[in-house]
């Protein structure tokens, strides 16, 4: 004990902990983020109504995560290794070994609860492709964890690292850079995100004032002759403007129950051509169902909207007399 104390100190102990932390985060991160690539390159219509709400953000999490732990994971490996050099019994440490062997057994746990995720979603109605594509990458990323931290557990020389350890090490820096690319190529730059979400401001903001033009339809009757008519001073409402440009929308009446809202999107969202469907994928950016009748293209769109009278009646007006009371039948 004396020895283990005099050889380590807090700051062996700390990089131990940060090295098994990054370690833990890189590797159910990309399980995570190869799991999602998985459902976006095989869609299930069967789970198609929570598409939009996990694909997107479960890849982008992953990501990030990955983006930060991993190259911690390898920098910390990298820093120790040149430790263990200068001083090989540091490999002896009994901190060292009880951290290793603590990691094995996370590693353990980890890959039989992915595992139980795994039959689960299968027993839920996954498709088998799905499934076996999935149960591999729990597979091989535990197999891999649990070889690298059995080797470490039995590892008593410093120095360079047998060359299956070293392909382990660069194959998994490989895979890391590579899910993190095809990530990408799923969601798009950072950049598209952001112009993904500037067209989801803009159709909130058409949606927005899609209801208060029908709204003064059914008070007054009329179309606002402009938006600058729906302003109201006592609710504080005014009429929405472009996030980006600062620019009124553009709104035109067209007939006494039909008017027209236009702004100019950046991203296209329409998902068919002609009339041939595209095929279907489980990640469309991050609308919601309340903008479905919204699609448009990466250009100037205009929505024509049609008040149905019938389904948004006139409300009665104050100064209306009242519908006369019926009469009882002598």
């Amino acid at each position: 004990m004396v020895e283990d104390q005099k050889a380590s100190g807090p700051k062996d102990v700390f990089m131990q902990l940060v090295l098994i932390a990054a370690l833990y985060m890189s590797a159910t991160q990309l399980g995570v983020l190869l799991f999602q690539l998985v459902n976006y390159a095989l869609p299930d219509i069967a789970l198609e109504q929570y598409r939009h709400m996990r694909i997107g953000a479960g890849i982008r999490w992953a990501i990030a995560i990955l983006i930060v732990t991993a190259p911690v994971f390898f920098g910390v490996t990298w820093h120790l290794r040149r430790d263990f050099e200068r001083a090989p019994e540091k490999l002896q440490l009994r901190s060292r070994r009880w951290l290793t062997a603590l990691t094995l057994f996370a590693a353990a746990l980890i890959t039989i609860g992915d595992f139980v995720a795994v039959v689960y979603s299968f027993l839920q109605g996954e498709l088998t492709t799905r499934f076996l594509l999935k149960a591999l990458v729990v597979f091989v990323i535990a197999g891999a964890v649990m070889w690298y931290e059995r080797w470490e557990f039995r590892r008593t020389l410093g120095g360079r690292p047998p060359t299956s350890i070293l392909a382990l090490r660069w194959g998994s820096a490989l895979v890391v850079l590579a899910a993190i690319v095809a990530g990408f190529m799923v969601i798009g730059s950072p950049f598209t995100a952001r112009r993904e979400r500037l067209d989801v401001q803009r159709a909130s903001d058409l949606q927005n004032i899609q209801a208060q033009v029908v709204d003064h339809w059914q008070r007054t009757r009329a179309l606002p002759t402009s938006l600058d008519t729906l302003a109201d001073s006592i609710s504080g409402y005014a009429a929405p403007r472009d996030p980006e440009t600062a620019q009124s929308y553009e709104y035109r009446i067209l007939t006494d129950l039909q008017f027209e809202l236009c702004a100019t999107f950046r991203t296209d969202t329409i998902t068919r051509t002609g009339k041939t469907p595209k095929p279907v994928r489980p990640y469309r950016g991050p609308y919601d169902a309340s903008l479905e009748n919204w699609s448009h293209g990466a250009a100037r769109t205009c929505f024509e909207r049609t008040i149905d009278p019938a389904r948004y009646p006139p409300r009665a007006s104050v100064n209306e007399p009242p519908a006369p009371a019926l009469k009882p039948i002598d």
